[in-house]
């Protein structure tokens, strides 16, 4: 079962798409088109209704959001103890070659 915070998201996006749409002078159609989703996809998710995720990026593509939404995630970061770790694991040099340099061959009598 939603919570009931779930939804009022759902409808805050279903509202601020709207806005975007409306202020770029775009139908439903238009936007549906240009993102490549059938008009009832973007009649849901302006109705505050849950879409697919492959939707909704497409949409937001669509209305150059896509990077405002990727930054929602931030870059992975490293913690110090594992890139001490890296740093001991890469070579910091080569090593001494232990295979013998083959001498001429000469007849031993």
């Amino acid at each position: 079962m939603k919570s009931s915070t779930d939804d009022l998201i759902l409808q805050e996006l279903g509202h601020k798409i709207t806005s975007l749409r409306l202020q770029k002078n775009w139908t439903q159609r238009d936007l549906s088109v240009q993102a490549g989703v059938s008009k009832s996809t973007l009649e849901r998710l302006e109705r505050g209704s849950s879409i697919q995720l492959a939707g909704f990026m497409r949409i937001l593509r669509s209305l150059e959001l896509l990077e405002a939404f990727r930054s929602l995630f931030p870059a992975e970061t490293i913690s110090p103890m594992t890139q001490v770790q890296l740093q001991r694991q890469q070579r910091q040099r080569a090593s001494r070659s232990k295979a013998k340099i083959p001498q001429p061959w000469n007849w031993k009598e």
